[in-house]
């Protein structure tokens, strides 16, 4: 990563968010699961980064699911390296379907027989 802090070899912060989210994600993935679905990500709460990750370690990632329904959850998730926590965070997900992604008001299905 060059540029960023230069000198210094570390994760950005937002890249450790991002592995958290994609443990979330395929933590609620179920083998024989519906594939037609997929989540979103709705929103990140009480995001804490304690200690830099740095190049060379190896960033172990845990998500545990607090509540799901009607689509939505939200899933404690933490990252640690050394088992030293790294950083926290509540990731908000949102179930969609596989089908509409992509899609736009001009041609999704309009419902009427034109």
């Amino acid at each position: 990563m060059q540029g960023y802090l230069p000198g210094t070899m570390i994760m950005p912060a937002t890249l450790v968010l991002e592995c958290m989210a994609q443990a979330a994600a395929l933590s609620q993935r179920m083998p024989g699961s519906d594939m037609d679905h997929i989540g979103y990500l709705a929103g990140v709460n009480g995001a804490k980064f304690y200690t830099p990750v740095r190049t060379g370690e190896e960033l172990i990632l845990e998500a545990h699911l607090l509540w799901s329904r009607n689509g939505f959850g939200k899933i404690a998730c933490s990252a640690s390296f050394n088992d030293e926590r790294c950083a926290e965070a509540t990731i908000t997900y949102a179930c969609g379907s596989l089908l509409c992604v992509g899609r736009t008001s001009i041609d999704a299905p309009s419902g009427g027989g034109e």
